[in-house]
């Protein structure tokens, strides 16, 4: 693309010869084509794509003839088509955690490993699964990735670890969340809704390669089934305490019993902590220990760690110790085997750290979700930065929490229930109330200021937040930066916004779950955002909080909305704007009057549509509310460009597109982009619907917009079949369908097949043309959307 235009300012500057300037001027090249010279600086620059008609336009007035005008068309649309086609490369993820530090033993399990995945692979079966199984803390998961490091050169496409948390405090993840996040892994950017189509999806994104994938700590053979790649070329190797004979039986999946220590073993690890010395000086101690500590790896680091730092301490001395201890943490009931009981361990450890640490230790195990950092760790202990971050160094050092990613903390299962234990048994329930409040007003303000960065038009506006964070709150510098903190701290946000709701937070619960809700929007996580509004609904209704109610709802229509739920979404929002009014909301009514002109938009009732952004309007101006009148002004331009009220509809989104541009807010660019390339587009004004609609498709990608990258390439496929560009139309449009479907937006579905449907029937093909056009009004008249019904039953021979 860069060569064609390079090209062009050379013959620029040739045909300016003899004129006594460098090249031709915009002026001059604008009079010659008819073309603005805004839209020639766009094309020429490379900011926006040149259609066909401007450039041949241009090359003749260059001087171009005709045959050398039809082949600079040619290599130039192949040159788009490539552009609108770029290989798409799959990621190779390297996802396996860091290895274990001194990591020993284990060389049967190792070389069983290595046998079973020798001889499975000269078979033709379509997969290995292997099942590592034992008691918890026996070192599976330390096994599964020190073998995957070991054998990563095997599996050329990659290595993914997932943990599904089968036997943490709170729900096992559930294979679809899992396989939401496996499919991220593997380089896709939207998840059905549909398990099904999830499953299918992954599968795909599997097909061809050669992969590892870790499965670890899992519940049972349901949870895992669906997460199996079911073609060749893959190892899955599954962790778990349960013996999987689902998997055995069925799948044919590798059973491989992992132990607890020998009592080699247990000494080749405790002279690798202590030095060999050490170890071998008191063989009897050291064989003691290993029953202490049940042979649990996991364990005996924890009470060598103890004595690491003190060269005088024995083994004896520590076993002493050990043996007086009281214990009170069941390992966790492995077969009623109570030899497993390792509480002993963890208290002797616990009461060795200094009293802050301790404190931090105990607190930490109020946290919800699966890890934290050291901003959560301070405002649940009310500590500044530093000295959180002082503290987890001396957990970090005492083994008692690890450091799975940089600046990200967790607990092991075993301890997050010991630590449990102690905050319940040493802290009154004051205190603890108290820090987890304090974590929440921690989390609510990061939230807003995270979402706050990918869009400054997030309504509703709403009072300002009153929770206080002790620390100084993060500042993120753009919206990747934002982005990044959201997902990585998005599995602990949706189990603390369930917390707050079972723990009567209901403040917390709805004002954390709306500042999510645009967050959600654009990544696509339907299942988080229904789960957490639907919560927050409850506790604001319990409550009797109706301004907490009133917004949970406008959110929670959107969510369903998405889904294609129209009248669910027209109850939800016909119920926010009646608590608006009556607890006197202004601002709050004129949202909901246009998010109700929205609901009756994708029901295709325009006239309602318009009655609703009109009384909007009327209230925002009157309450001089400039966010309100926005919307409603959006609201508007949708509906005058849909009833040919063009001018209208043009003067408000000009105005809109400017505002958008001046605040930065890329989402509202790339929706505002897409709907005046849509008036343009049924004005017949095709060059503008192009250049509008091909700045919506990068503003969108920019923020990751999926719902305006749809409209977008949807519409690109509209002007190209108008155009005459039948292969490009159809192109586009397929794009945004497997966009569409992959999002599972029905809405958009109905709108993608019915444009692919025209396209078809412009060019006579008639049976693509009858099955889209049968899929869209099926799935229509299901949705309840009566404007794409309707398209859809127009007769071919009135298509446009």
């Amino acid at each position: 693309m860069t060569d064609f235009l390079n090209e062009l300012d050379r013959r620029r500057v040739a045909a300016a010869r003899g004129t006594g300037r460098v090249r031709l001027s915009l002026r001059d090249l604008a009079e010659a084509t008819k073309v603005p010279r805004s839209s020639l600086a766009n094309y020429l620059s490379g900011a926006t794509l040149m259609p066909s008609d401007v450039l041949e336009a241009l090359v003749r007035a260059l001087g171009a003839g005709a045959e050398e005008t039809r082949r600079w068309i040619t290599a130039w649309e192949r040159a788009v088509d490539q552009r609108s086609h770029p290989v798409v490369t799959r990621p190779s993820p390297h996802l396996l955690p860091a290895v274990v530090p001194g990591f020993c033993g284990r060389a049967d399990e190792l070389t069983a490993l290595d046998g079973i995945v020798t001889t499975a692979g000269a078979q033709p079966v379509a997969m290995v699964t292997i099942v590592l199984t034992g008691t918890a803390g026996v070192g599976k998961t330390a096994l599964a990735v020190h073998w995957g490091h070991r054998v990563a050169d095997r599996f050329p496409d990659g290595q993914i670890y997932l943990n599904l948390r089968g036997y943490d405090l709170a729900e096992p993840m559930s294979a679809e969340v899992a396989l939401g996040i496996l499919i991220r892994a593997l380089g896709g950017e939207t998840i059905p809704a549909d398990p099904d189509e999830r499953g299918a999806l992954y599968r795909d994104a599997l097909a061809g390669r050669r992969m590892l994938i870790v499965l670890d700590n899992a519940r049972s053979a349901e949870q895992v089934r669906p997460l199996l790649p079911g073609t060749a070329g893959h190892v899955v190797v599954v962790t778990s305490r349960d013996s999987m004979s689902g998997l055995v039986a069925r799948e044919g999946a590798h059973r491989l019993v992992v132990d607890r220590l020998s009592q080699d073993e247990a000494a080749d690890l405790l002279g690798r902590f202590l030095s060999t010395e050490r170890a071998s000086a008191e063989p009897k101690a050291c064989a003691e220990l290993n029953v202490l500590c049940a042979g649990l790896p996991l364990t005996l680091r924890v009470a060598a760690e103890r004595i690491v730092h003190h060269p005088h301490a024995t083994l004896s001395a520590l076993v002493g110790e050990l043996r007086s201890e009281e214990r009170r943490l069941d390992l966790l009931d492995a077969g009623g085997d109570r030899s497993t009981d390792a509480r002993v361990v963890f208290s002797w450890s616990y009461h060795a750290l200094p009293p802050a640490a301790a404190r931090l230790f105990r607190l930490l195990g109020l946290a919800p979700g699966v890890d934290f950092d050291a901003y959560s760790a301070a405002n649940l202990a009310d500590l500044t930065l530093v000295e959180a971050q002082r503290l987890l160094s001396v957990l970090h050092r005492g083994c008692l929490i690890e450091e799975p990613y940089a600046g990200r903390y967790a607990l092991h299962d075993l301890l997050r229930v010991y630590a449990g234990e102690q905050v319940r048994r040493e802290d009154g329930a004051p205190l603890r109330s108290a820090a987890f409040i304090r974590l929440l007003d921690w989390y609510a303000h990061t939230v807003h200021a995270a979402t706050d960065k990918l869009e400054w038009f997030r309504p509703p506006f709403l009072p300002p937040i009153e929770f206080a964070p002790v620390v100084p709150m993060r500042h993120f510098t753009d919206v990747t930066d934002a982005l990044a903190w959201l997902d990585a701290e998005r599995g602990n946000l949706v189990p603390a916004i369930r917390q707050a709701e079972a723990e009567h937070s209901e403040v917390h619960a709805w004002r954390i779950s709306h500042a999510l809700a645009h967050y959600f929007f654009l990544r696509g996580y339907g299942d988080e955002w229904l789960e957490t509004h639907h919560l927050a609904l409850g506790a604001a209704v319990r409550a009797d909080d109706a301004l907490g109610a009133a917004v949970t709802m406008t959110s929670l229509a959107a969510a369903h909305s998405r889904r294609g739920d129209n009248h669910t979404a027209l109850d939800y929002r016909r119920q926010a704007l009646s608590l608006y009014q009556r607890i006197g909301f202004g601002h709050g009514e004129t949202v909901a009057h246009v998010y109700l002109g929205d609901a009756y938009f994708h029901l295709g009732r325009l006239s309602e549509t318009q009655d609703h952004c009109q009384q909007a309007l009327e209230l925002s101006r009157e309450s001089n509310d400039m966010f309100g009148e926005v919307l409603a002004q959006w609201g508007l331009a949708r509906v005058y460009s849909r009833e040919g009220r063009y001018g209208e509809a043009l003067k408000y989104q000009h105005d809109l597109l400017d505002l958008a541009r001046q605040t930065g807010g890329l989402q509202s660019q790339a929706l505002t982009e897409a709907e005046l390339a849509t008036t343009y587009l049924l004005m017949g004004d095709y060059a503008q619907a192009l250049t509008h609609y091909e700045q919506a498709l990068v503003a969108s990608r920019q923020v990751g917009d999926r719902p305006s990258e749809i409209m977008s390439l949807t519409g690109i496929g509209n002007v190209r079949a108008r155009t005459g560009h039948y292969l490009q139309a159809v192109s586009h449009h397929e794009q945004a369908l497997q966009l569409s479907e992959r999002l599972y937006a029905p809405n958009l579905i109905c709108q993608v097949l019915n444009n692919l449907a025209d396209t078809h029937q412009a060019t006579g093909d008639h049976h693509p043309a009858r099955s889209y056009r049968g899929r869209a009004l099926t799935l229509a008249e299901q949705i309840g959307n009566e404007r794409e019904a309707a398209r859809a039953k127009r007769s071919a021979d009135d298509t446009w």
